[in-house]
């Protein structure tokens, strides 16, 4: 007799198979990696960041603190401190924190950010946009009925987004 298996725990695998490509185009080994989460964050979501930070050959350390209260709010003053000290921030919390002060000192001392905050789900890393194929994407190319190429675009120089007004506008 066959019997449901709760699935949850091996949704981290998913989670790395999409988190991979991103991370590994920023992550490059031997970085300090800082994660930046809360306590009301889905810890399925930055454990798998930091997991795969590590496979990466960096190390993540993980900042976790208390839910801020409204989004742009920085985090707590030894969080903030760190974010100037590392090779790279991933912010994974459950508010917006691109925007607080925090960040952007980071960011204007030359520390890159990835934004994975505001609540990102392991259903927002795992279905969806996340799963296309966008190098194959690149590759599209928006026919008339009669098989000719919107605006000469053969080698793709136009934007997606462009052809693809393009096509609602024909």
């Amino acid at each position: 007799m066959l019997r449901s298996v709760d699935a949850t725990p091996f949704r981290s695998i998913e989670l790395l198979r999409y988190l991979r490509p991103v991370l590994e185009a920023n992550v490059s080994e031997g970085q300090d990696v800082l994660v930046v989460t809360d306590t009301a964050h889905d810890p399925m979501v930055w454990t798998a960041v930091a997991t795969c930070v590590h496979e990466l050959g960096a190390t993540p350390t993980v900042s976790l603190f208390p839910q801020r209260e409204a989004d742009y709010q920085n985090p707590p003053p030894p969080v903030a401190e760190a974010m100037m000290k590392v090779d790279l921030i991933v912010l994974v919390a459950t508010t917006g924190m691109f925007h607080c002060e925090a960040a952007h000192r980071a960011m204007a001392s030359g520390v890159p950010v990835i934004l994975m905050d505001s609540g990102m789900t392991a259903d927002m890393l795992t279905k969806g946009a996340v799963t296309a194929d966008y190098g194959e994407m690149l590759q599209l190319r928006y026919r008339r009925e009669d098989g000719e190429a919107f605006g000469g675009c053969e080698d793709g120089s136009l934007a997606l987004a462009t052809r693809y007004r393009r096509h609602l506008q024909h």
